[in-house]
């Protein structure tokens, strides 16, 4: 998890969240070593200390979600990702409900570097939820740079990278022309490199019926803000199209500890 902020601590929301997520992923018997905390400021909870990061990694553009996106090539120059291992980075609002095994995932992730989930009837990837082996550095160094020149957000610069045209307007029109071979030669097997993963590993909120139909069940791993009522509702109270409650009970129990409910 990767967490920046100018002002040197976490949000409202993220100093509830950032707990709730340790204390989950204790629950679900992760080892405090392999719960990888990453920040401009000191944090403790639990025996999870974060390791500090520069400030300077803070994207503004796309606060904080691309920022893990800028954090990460550091990572990587600090060797701080090792080899022969698979990472998980995911926002501080994407919940893990179920055990993920490590040979789980090496099927999931097959001959794949990176793997991501996309949004449902939507084929672009949603980078909440991001697992990936060390061979990917050069994916988040080409994406790193798409950032700088594009300064657009990560979900749209990576779509670029694997060669798909990109119209963006918020608050000024954005175009980025799909990268090619001709860009770079190693995009040549840039489609191999990063794969679409089951939708169970990021849960979203979107197109409910038909992306539950194609989940690996039970579902691995929530992404949503809990101080939205609307959301909260959606996931822990089952008020959605399915009347279906998404966290287990166990989950449940964490978030109500916090003050959630």
């Amino acid at each position: 998890m990767i967490y920046i902020n100018p002002r040197k601590d976490f949000d409202e929301e993220g100093k509830i969240a950032i707990k709730i997520q340790i204390d989950n992923s204790l629950d679900l018997g992760w080892k405090r070593e392999d719960i990888l905390l990453f920040a401009n400021f000191p944090y403790q909870y639990r025996g999870v200390k974060a390791i500090m990061v520069s400030g300077d990694n803070y994207y503004s553009t796309d606060p904080p979600a691309a920022t893990k996106t800028y954090t990460i090539p550091s990572l990587f120059k600090q060797n701080l990702i090792e080899n022969g291992e698979i990472y998980w980075s995911h926002d501080l609002d994407v919940y893990q409900n179920e055990v993920i095994t490590d040979a789980e995932m090496e099927s999931e992730l097959g001959m794949a570097e990176m793997g991501m989930t996309d949004k449902g009837r939507m084929p672009m990837w949603n980078m909440g939820s991001i697992f990936f082996k060390s061979a990917a550095k050069e994916i988040f160094d080409w994406n790193k740079d798409l950032l700088d020149k594009f300064e657009t957000s990560e979900e749209h610069s990576i779509w670029a990278l694997c060669g798909n045209d990109v119209f963006y307007l918020d608050s000024k029109a954005i175009f980025i022309h799909g990268l090619t071979e001709r860009d770079n030669p190693k995009l040549k097997y840039i489609h191999q490199r990063i794969k679409t993963i089951n939708i169970s590993y990021n849960f979203r909120m979107w197109n409910i019926r038909s992306t539950i139909s194609i989940a690996k069940k039970p579902i691995r791993a929530v992404h949503f803000h809990f101080p939205d009522k609307y959301e909260l509702d959606f996931f822990m109270y089952g008020k959605n199209k399915l009347n279906m409650v998404l966290i287990p009970e166990r989950l449940i129990k964490i978030f109500n500890k916090h003050g959630v409910s």
